[in-house]
């Protein structure tokens, strides 16, 4: 029942929300740990409609209130306050190039990591679906991505008045819907190395696990160490991985993982 009153949903269900979110236009607001696919699963779906659908994506934390407000001139002709852009937006650039299609996605990641003042600036695209001013258009709709607040994460809670008015969902993928996405993509030892676990660490992220600068087992942090041996050998032909080329990646589980695959 808990699930059910913090919006909790699975990958699968998140895919089916995001043509609803399209369709009705409600900014959706995607929170969950850090490295389980908030990001990338938003990018398969536009990438999934093909080249007519449009992609713009930027991170909440590179950006400052006057890039979105605009700088604010003074009008002498009619006594107003005008907003000069910094056309620094994704969007901005996609109508530079002349290639702005007509539906499409503004993907807003890492929302909640942006500055308090920033996420405040953020209501004018996402309340009123308006940058610098400008409307969005009709097709193209707003997903924002947000790691769960505490546990180091530097995450930030929306204004109460934003809030109101997205669709928040909170993901809580399962092994199960992850290997299936994986099987094909990682490699076939690391799955069955947590396959054993039914890959129970990879997805009980703990905030009071964390080392400082130390990096931690999650689904991205797996698929990085996938393609690690693959640039090892690589550069290596002939030798075989040593410890911390497992353990700068998953950490803790470096060493037990080495052991496992090395016998």
């Amino acid at each position: 029942m808990s699930d059910i009153c913090q919006n909790s949903v699975t990958y699968h269900e998140l895919e089916a929300l995001i043509p609803v979110a399209i369709a009705d236009r409600v900014p959706l607001v995607i929170i969950g740990d850090p490295g389980i696919g908030k990001t990338s699963i938003p990018r398969q779906f536009a990438q999934a409609q093909g080249p007519t659908f449009g992609l713009a994506e930027t991170l909440g934390y590179l950006y400052e209130p006057v890039d979105f407000r605009g700088l604010l001139t003074t009008n002498e002709t009619n006594r107003t306050t005008d907003s000069y852009s910094l056309g620094k937006w994704p969007l901005q650039r996609l109508i530079d190039k002349g290639v702005y299609p007509k539906r499409g996605i503004l993907l807003l990641d890492e929302l909640l990591n942006a500055h308090r003042d920033v996420l405040t600036a953020f209501a004018e695209p996402l309340c009123d679906h308006r940058v610098n001013g400008e409307p969005l258009g009709e097709g193209w709709s707003i997903i924002g991505t947000g790691n769960n607040i505490g546990g180091g994460t530097s995450a930030n809670p929306l204004p109460s008045h934003v809030a109101n008015r997205v669709s928040v969902v909170r993901v809580k993928p399962t092994w199960d819907e992850w290997l299936v996405w994986a099987t094909g993509k990682i490699r076939p030892e690391l799955l069955g190395y947590f396959s054993i676990q039914s890959g129970n660490d990879l997805f009980e992220f703990d905030p009071k696990k964390l080392t400082p600068n130390q990096p931690y087992l999650t689904p991205r942090s797996l698929e990085n160490l996938s393609r690690r041996p693959d640039a090892w050998y690589g550069a290596y032909p002939t030798k075989t991985p040593p410890i911390h080329v497992y353990s700068s990646v998953v950490a803790e589980y470096g060493g037990t993982l080495y052991a496992t695959l090395d016998y």
